[in-house]
């Protein structure tokens, strides 16, 4: 929920558009969150603030209250509807029962509907629970041409004794007319990087074959432990803060093997434990730089020290990445009349933050209980699989080769990032885009271009 409020006037709405077209006047972006996304390619969601200098947003699981009788209208926040609100809700039930009834009442629905399968733990859970629920229910998967997801998904597919929608990308088509599409309906700079694009092109298929309702594992990795690269440090000091020593040694010795963390990672995340008690947060961060070992800090993490991976889980879940995801998502779907549903994300199951350290990672293997409540009738090579990677759009390289010319024009010519940069830096990150933090770079300069050509944005 955004909203306007100058004292005098306020404005609700889930739409920024909404807003403007009301206001009737310029969009102004806020300097500090732009410089964030160049820096970083992430906005903060730890407070009110957004990319329009004027425009804010009701935190989520906070209710907006105002009093209409006084004489200026100011908002009272009430927080009770917050992660931290349901973390000690523990249910009777056993988790696969849980689970499963997650995902039968997702499943109402008079419409048709199906299930996203990526051949990973979560679509994997989600889709044969839902096939046992509901035989008519579809199943759709996305076919990028890259790593191993389609193997796996054909292979749940023929465990399930199940017909399979395959929906094959083509990088080819006019993806600048896309982007532009889909800059007009978020209102933000596009991460191009992550999973955004990908899942525009699949929800527009989708759409296609005439679902309504979709269901999908986001989540998972989220409650249950399924980030090596982001998750390790935090594991790393739930184990070292409860004394399990013997755990942790397993754990770097299986991260290291199955080359889920790097080895100079783990050094990092080993020194930064030990050494907290010598170190500040601010001599930490300078040691990290001159070691060039700082690249998980998001701009609201860096000031932070997260005594134990559930604390990390619990902001990560809160104020982190998902509540980005989740609107990422709504949006893509909303461009083409589709609810997304996500039966992990129901509140019953944030008590798995909590849950012992085994459960999490163990054996080398990631979400480790999640594999466990997966029906025993599912392949091994299934629910063991290690290699799943996260699903992304791979068309930067054609989006680059079919349209140079326009993407280095409109990003030198941008007055907005000229703010920022100046032209011979600019000219320097196109030169440089076969480097790949310059080509990350280049990606979030020309989405910031593509957002100021879009919506006209001044920098105050």
């Amino acid at each position: 929920m955004y909203y306007f409020n100058d004292g005098e006037t306020i404005i609700l709405s889930s739409e920024i558009k909404s807003i403007f077209n009301i206001l009737d006047k310029k969009r102004l972006l806020n300097k500090n969150q732009i410089d964030d996304y160049l820096n970083f390619g992430y906005i903060p969601n730890e407070n009110e603030q957004t990319i329009y200098k004027e425009i804010k947003r009701v935190l989520p699981g906070y209710s907006a209250i105002v009093d209409l009788n006084e004489k200026n209208l100011n908002f009272k926040f009430v927080n009770k509807n917050t992660i931290k609100n349901y973390l000690n809700l523990i249910t009777s039930n056993k988790l696969d029962e849980l689970v499963y009834d997650s995902i039968k009442i997702r499943l109402r629905t008079d419409v048709k509907n199906a299930a996203v399968i990526s051949g990973g733990v979560d679509s994997t859970l989600v889709s044969s629970m839902a096939h046992k629920i509901d035989k008519n229910i579809s199943f759709v998967t996305g076919d990028s041409g890259v790593g191993n997801d389609l193997y796996y998904s054909r292979k749940l597919a023929e465990n399930l004794n199940i017909q399979l929608e395959e929906i094959k990308f083509n990088f080819s088509h006019d993806i600048l007319k896309r982007i532009e599409n889909m800059t007009r309906v978020f209102e933000i700079p596009l991460n191009f990087y992550g999973q955004v694009i990908a899942m525009n092109i699949l929800y527009e298929k989708v759409a296609n074959l005439g679902i309504k309702v979709l269901l999908d594992g986001s989540g998972g990795d989220e409650i249950y432990s399924g980030y090596f690269d982001r998750y390790s440090q935090h594991f790393i000091n739930s184990l070292i803060k409860q004394k399990k020593i013997n755990l942790l040694f397993k754990f770097i010795f299986n991260s290291i093997r199955f080359n889920q963390v790097q080895f100079k990672a783990v050094l990092k995340y080993l020194i930064q434990n030990f050494g907290k008690l010598f170190l500040n947060i601010e001599f930490k961060n300078k040691f990290f730089k001159y070691l060039k070992l700082n690249q998980d800090l998001h701009p609201t993490k860096k000031d932070k020290i997260f005594e134990t991976l559930e604390e990390y889980q619990l902001w990560d879940n809160e104020l982190g990445t998902m509540p980005y995801q989740l609107q990422l998502s709504d949006s893509n779907a909303m461009m083409y009349s589709i609810t997304t549903r996500n039966p992990l994300l129901d509140f019953r199951q944030i008590y798995n933050i909590n849950n012992e350290l085994n459960f999490k990672f163990n054996k080398g293997y990631n979400k480790y209980l999640l594999r466990k409540i997966i029906p025993n009738y599912i392949y091994d090579e299934i629910r063991w699989r290690r290699d799943k990677q996260p699903f992304r759009w791979f068309g930067d390289e054609i989006l680059f080769n079919k349209n140079h010319d326009i993407i280095k024009t409109q990003i030198i010519e941008s007055k907005l990032l000229s703010n920022f940069y100046k032209q011979e830096d600019l000219l320097n990150i196109y030169r440089k885009k076969h480097v790949k933090k310059y080509k990350e770079l280049l990606l979030r300069c020309f989405s910031l271009s593509m957002l100021e050509k879009v919506y006209k944005c001044e920098l105050n």
